[in-house]
């Protein structure tokens, strides 16, 4: 049997030829046969020059065919493997990818003392996070003469950067961008291109007019910025200077915790003299990403693009809701929509209860907040409001809540769609988050390194909690047989909490509004 790679079987293929080596042979030998007879032709041994003969035809052919079904694999959304394609499939839908968003955070920035004049600190001033990360103020910041602070500041994780290229004066030039993008990713919307000193404008396609304007492909490798042919888009005069900035940024790995971000880059200075200045972020920076993956562009473009640029059904609002994403304040990492209808469907609702029971509230009071907001609901337009809840994800994909800054720009985006008389809200969906702790105990092999067996354990953990959607619950049976295949584990003891959403069997469940994300994993050796 001809010897195809593992990563090259594993890949999603459809079956346009659909032959492999073995059914070659097979077809070959049985052809032979047919036409020449037994008597004729019958040197089928492994070590005959015959069988030499059919099995090189055979692996050209099936190699042929692994191509060609490849080749068709790409021609589909629903099989699609290469980022770039799937992109492209997307754009007949016409939807866009999302590019990667830069991670932000709100920082408190004190002068030491007060100063005599004013100090402005510019837009684009770049502070040091941790492990190497960059941010940048979004917005300047000043100080009058006599003040001290603490001024609250928004910074998003990204660098800039600047390509020069030179026009051909050919209609559907195209020009790759190289700088730190093998490493990192282009921020979404932050390109900006000058011709001769003129600048043109960003648009998400190139557009059917001839006005000055480019398209970037942030999905492709490496990303690319593209012109338009004089119909579609202008030509940059031939020899004209093309100027790119964009930004470049880590994305989810952007994700900064508390108060790691508490320097800037360069001394702040005033009148030639530097300014004593402290900076801190109290809570982690949120709202990072990288750009859409293949399963994602196939799950959301069809779903985007059934909604037809409005938001009526429940399907229109998830869509527009889980491909959303801001340049500066990020992505939504997982979102829901309900017409509000009682109190289990009001997040908010449910969030003032929670923090009343936190002081103290008693639960009889609680019970009668409750009765009463589902008795008032119906009547005071409930089958009129759309919940939107959403959150944002740290650096290792955890749920968090999201940043005030993105849940009021996805409301203007939904404001945009809804019908006139629909009221939409967007609200911190963490109060509706199950954070699942796991406690396992693995039996491991002895001729197997136990650090190594219990990090592939943690990480097989990790995979099947993350990511999940609303209302999906984790079956304990899952993670059973995900670690049981690992190597070097005999058998395995898997606990879960909280104890309040375990059932009978060991596993987690949920109610349709909350969502389970990663708590902690706790593993250990079986010693018998």
């Amino acid at each position: 049997m001809v010897d195809i790679s593992g990563s090259a079987r594993d890949i999603t293929r459809v079956s346009f030829i659909g032959k492999d080596f073995d059914t070659y042979v097979t077809e070959i030998e049985s052809f032979l046969n047919q036409r020449f007879g037994t008597s004729i032709f019958n040197n089928f041994r492994v070590s005959g020059f015959g069988r030499t003969l059919i099995e090189m035809m055979s692996w050209g052919l099936s190699t042929l065919s692994w191509s060609l079904d490849r080749a068709a694999t790409d021609m589909y959304l629903q099989t699609v493997e290469v980022p770039a394609t799937a992109a492209i499939l997307a754009r007949f839908l016409g939807v866009k990818p999302n590019a990667a968003v830069p991670s932000s955070a709100d920082v408190e920035i004190t002068l030491g003392a007060p100063q005599s004049l004013d100090l402005i600190i510019d837009e684009g001033t770049t502070l040091d996070g941790p492990s190497g990360l960059v941010f940048q103020l979004s917005d300047r910041v000043e100080f009058l003469a006599g003040e001290v602070g603490p001024k609250i500041a928004t910074v998003i994780q990204s660098e800039l950067k600047e390509e020069l290229f030179i026009s051909s004066g050919e209609p559907s030039q195209y020009f790759g961008l190289t700088r730190e993008t093998d490493t990192k990713y282009i921020a979404s919307s932050t390109a900006r291109s000058w011709i001769d000193n003129v600048e043109w404008e960003e648009k998400e396609f190139i557009e059917y007019e001839q006005t000055d304007h480019f398209q970037v492909d942030y999905v492709e490798f490496p990303p690319k910025i593209r012109f338009g042919d004089g119909i579609a888009g202008n030509i940059p005069v031939g020899g004209a200077e093309i100027r790119l900035q964009y930004k470049v940024t880590e994305g989810v790995d952007g994700n900064a915790p508390a108060n790691s971000i508490t320097n800037f880059s360069q001394p702040i200075t005033l009148n030639f003299s530097t300014v004593d200045v402290t900076v801190t972020n109290p809570l982690p920076s949120s709202g990072g990403a990288n750009s859409s993956t293949v399963n994602e562009i196939r799950a959301l473009a069809p779903k985007v693009f059934a909604s037809a640029q409005r938001a009526v059904t429940q399907v229109d609002y998830d869509a527009l809701i889980n491909a959303y994403s801001h340049p500066i304040f990020g992505s939504v990492a997982i979102g829901s929509a309900i017409i509000v209808r009682s109190y289990e469907d009001d997040a908010e609702m449910r969030s003032i209860v929670l923090s009343l029971e936190g002081e103290g509230v008693s639960a009889s009071l609680i019970s009668r907040i409750e009765a009463y907001w589902n008795l008032i609901m119906p009547d005071h337009c409930g089958p009129n409001v759309v919940s939107c809840r959403i959150l944002a994800s740290d650096v290792d994909g955890r749920y968090i809540a999201p940043s005030s800054g993105l849940v009021q720009e996805l409301l203007t985006y939904l404001n945009g769609f809804k019908e006139s008389t629909v009221a939409v809200k967007v609200v911190d969906g963490s109060p509706d988050v199950v954070s699942v702790d796991v406690s396992a105990r693995v039996k491991i092999d002895s001729d197997m390194v136990e650090s190594i067996v219990l990090g592939n354990v943690s990480t097989a953990l990790s995979s099947l909690i993350l990511g999940k959607s609303y209302g999906e619950s984790l079956r304990i049976g899952d993670l059973y047989s995900a670690i049981e295949a690992i190597d070097g584990v005999i058998y395995s003891q898997l606990t879960l909490s909280p104890a309040s959403k375990r059932n009978g069997f060991g596993d987690i469940e949920i109610e349709s509004y909350e969502v389970i994300t990663l708590g902690t994993i706790n593993t250990t050796k079986i010693v018998e």
